[in-house]
């Protein structure tokens, strides 16, 4: 559902809705307070039934993305802001948009390995993907990449392209409007310092995209094809965690090593009673520097082997011998 506009002096076509600022408010509440979920207490968020959280987050909150923007137009009665694209249209844009998503694979690779140079061990690839990659959830997971490369996109561009940039530029200059709802773009993901950095990246190039196309159909595609990238990586580690040692927890960073806000049924970290607020400091007494890193070093060794993880109980530490099976 691409917003165009084809005037000539790069302005916003006269088609294109008086977004007010009320409308950027209420908006922008509404997914502020969607992100601030993520600062809740885990144990309330661990209550919510998984049904809920996925429907919640991947449906009712990118159909929000797409109807509000959509509602708000045809309320002014200029629902032809939000046209569909035309048929000539669609081969030109989508051959411009492979060359992009190839342009941005090439450089994210390369980004990505002067990282690794610099920091080894520090990787693109967000935690999160690693845990969904172990899920024992298949079909939840197959859901979440089918929308994540088909719903999502729509979804997000004619919010963030089609209705926010355009109401923050008529009354900013261009590039600050694009920087910040880039940045809004960014800070709607939650896959941790590094990947807003690059997630702002990239709403900066599907910002100049649009400006450069003059319809959303081509950083629709555009993120289409990012997401599409992103699902096949989820699915080839997938394939290399099928024989793969897994602890079987699911943690985040700790000052101490890795705290467990998760344990996997039927898992390594399950069968030693390993519990979620541990804090996992040593793995067969090598230091843990955080989740990432634990994962690094369970995959050196070997589906059964015998190893000693050392974690932190309510202040008290304590060895346990874990015995590592395959990933789930």
């Amino acid at each position: 559902m691409p917003l165009e506009h084809e005037n000539q002096d790069n302005r916003i076509a006269t088609t294109a809705p008086n977004w007010k600022l009320r409308d950027v408010a209420i908006g922008l509440t509404v997914i502020a307070a969607w992100r601030g979920i993520v600062f809740l207490p885990r144990a309330w968020v661990a209550a919510i039934p998984a049904w809920v959280g996925l429907v919640s987050a991947l449906v009712l909150f990118e159909v929000f993305l797409l109807a509000y923007p959509l509602l708000l137009a045809r309320r002014r009665g200029q629902k032809e802001a939000f046209g569909w694209p035309r048929v000539k249209r669609l081969l030109p844009e989508a051959g411009i948009s492979i060359l992009v998503v190839i342009a941005l694979v090439i450089l994210l690779a390369s980004v990505g390995y002067a990282i690794r140079l610099v920091s080894p061990g520090t990787s693109l690839t967000p935690e999160v993907w690693k845990c969904a990659a172990t899920t024992q959830h298949v079909w939840r997971l197959v859901f979440v990449l089918v929308a994540a490369f088909t719903l999502a996109p729509v979804c997000e561009e004619v919010f963030f392209r089609g209705f926010l940039h355009n109401a923050l530029r008529t009354r900013m200059p261009i590039w600050v409007a694009g920087g910040i709802q880039s940045l809004l773009f960014a800070v709607m993901h939650t896959y941790g310092a590094l990947h807003t950095v690059l997630i702002f990246f990239l709403g900066t190039v599907l910002t100049a995209v649009y400006e450069w196309r003059k319809t959303l159909l081509a950083p629709i595609l555009v993120h289409s094809g990012q997401n599409l990238v992103a699902v096949m990586a989820v699915v080839l580690l997938m394939l290399a965690n099928a024989n793969a040692p897994m602890l079987g927890i699911v943690g985040q960073d700790h000052e101490n090593g890795c705290q467990v806000q998760q344990v996997l049924p039927e898992s390594s970290a399950s069968d030693v009673g390993i519990q979620p607020g541990d804090v996992i400091t040593h793995f067969d007494g090598e230091p843990v520097r955080g989740i990432q890193h634990l994962g690094q070093i369970v995959r050196l060794r070997r589906v059964g082997d015998h190893v000693t993880v050392r974690i932190v109980r309510n202040e008290v530490a304590t060895e346990v011998e874990v015995v590592l099976r395959k990933g789930p």
